[in-house]
Parts: C-alpha cells; sequence; structure tokens
C-alpha cells in the first residue's frame, strides 16, 4: 500500500484579517469557487497538452492530480 503524505498548506498572512471577517458561508463560497478555478485550469493545461484526449480521459486525469497531485 502506498505512503500517504499529508501536506499542509500555509495561508497567506495577509489574508488571515480579510478571512477573519468573512462569514462561514462567504468562506465557503470563497473556497468553492478556488476549487472550480483549479479545476478549469487543470483542465485547459491537460487539454493543451492532450489535445487528442476526449473529456472523459480529460476528467479522469483531473481526478487523479486531486486525488494525488501532479507526479
Amino acid at each position: 500500500m502506498a505512503e500517504s503524505i499529508l501536506r499542509v498548506e500555509r495561508v497567506d498572512p495577509a489574508l488571515v484579517p480579510i478571512y477573519e471577517r468573512m462569514t462561514v458561508p462567504e468562506r465557503l463560497a470563497a473556497s468553492f469557487a478556488a476549487t472550480r478555478l483549479v479545476r478549469a485550469r487543470i483542465r485547459a493545461h491537460l487539454s493543451g497538452l492532450h489535445p487528442d484526449w476526449t473529456s472523459e480521459q480529460i476528467e479522469a486525469e483531473l481526478a487523479r492530480r486531486i486525488r494525488h497531485g501532479a507526479g
């Protein structure tokens, strides 16, 4: 079984006061928006790298990268 690696991302200290002023629904909305942006950018990147891939192949690779990283 592959060893799981925990990655902890640090928040930019300049953003902390901004997040503290947000309500929980606002923080969730910001998080979901960031996730959508990242997914769209990875899709675009994969489409450029593999123009012959189907949308199903791109979605499968996107899911793999989200689960396991780009490596």
